[in-house]
């Protein structure tokens, strides 16, 4: 199971105990791994995305999906979403689901800049764009992806390496162990 599902030992465990029914006791103090608040933040992220383009402010990047060819069904299969050109949609979203700031940073969503006498100013890194999820083996949203809509100059940084990233593969979970077990994958 680790070797097929790409899984660390831990998780593999508590995959086969939640499979069997079996309780897993938790870390001692309590201590949730490293990453899940990451994965929450994703997740909520994720979701905000798909909002989005579902909405009126998605209606030029739906329109852009179309003239690719992307159809209603691909969207959802691979959860695609949209920033909206605000700059702070995202925060404001994710600060009243009570996510800590800390958290959204660290997962490469929020982007801090210090203005000389006047503080920080919170922002978010994907603005106007096409928003796809990187997911890892287990089907965990880990980091995004953006694409630019034609029409808007490049602006931003990629993404930081966050704990989880190393291993992810965009759209993993719907190639599965074909692309693992080959070691070759194509990214377009």
């Amino acid at each position: 199971m680790m070797r097929v599902e790409s899984l660390s030992f831990p998780d593999a465990v508590r995959r086969v105990a939640t499979r069997f029914g079996i309780p897993v006791p938790e870390e001692e103090g309590g201590a949730r791994p490293r990453g899940e608040p990451l994965v929450a933040v994703n997740a909520a992220a994720a979701a905000f995305f798909q909002a989005e383009l579902a909405g009126p402010a998605g209606a030029r990047a739906r329109a852009y999906l179309g003239e690719r060819g992307v159809g209603e069904q691909a969207v959802r299969r691979f959860s695609l979403g949209y920033a909206p050109a605000s700059g702070e949609a995202l925060v404001r979203h994710l600060r009243a689901k009570g996510f800590p700031v800390e958290d959204c940073l660290t997962a490469g969503l929020v982007l801090r800049r210090d203005r000389p006498g006047a503080g920080a100013a919170l922002f978010d890194r994907f603005r106007d764009r096409l928003v796809f999820p990187i997911s890892d083996a287990s089907g965990r949203v880990v980091a995004f992806g953006g694409r630019i809509l034609p029409d808007r100059p490049a602006t931003g940084d990629p993404p930081p390496d966050t704990p989880s990233t190393g291993s992810a593969t965009r759209a993993m979970r719907s190639v599965g162990p074909g692309v693992s077990s080959s070691s070759r994958g194509i990214s377009t």
